[in-house]
């Protein structure tokens, strides 16, 4: 979890994509305030995943499904998962929806 956000830090085309959408979305912040504001949405997402995952334990899987489905989609543009934690996300996601 906490590397995917210290990734975003690194991995130079998401994190631009990160500060490009923050920019339209707070005109006025620093750069600094922005990825701060990337890596608590990051924070937040892997709690939303350790929740999906425990609701789908728990036996609602369609709902913990549809809640990894919606973290995986939003990931992908903070740049936590890179590729390959998106598509385990969907997959895994597709997966308990369906109760395989």
């Amino acid at each position: 979890m906490i590397v995917g956000v210290i990734a975003a830090y690194i991995y130079t085309p998401s994190s631009d994509l990160v500060l490009y959408l923050l920019r339209i979305m707070l005109p006025t912040a620093t750069d600094a305030a922005r990825m701060s504001v990337a890596a608590v949405l990051g924070v937040v997402l892997s709690f939303a995943l350790l929740l999906a995952g425990f609701l789908m334990y728990q036996g609602y899987g369609t709902f913990g499904g549809i809640i990894g489905f919606l973290c995986a989609i939003i990931s992908i543009v903070i740049g936590g998962g890179f590729l390959a934690g998106f598509t385990l996300g969907i997959i895994g996601s597709f997966l308990a929806i369906m109760r395989k």
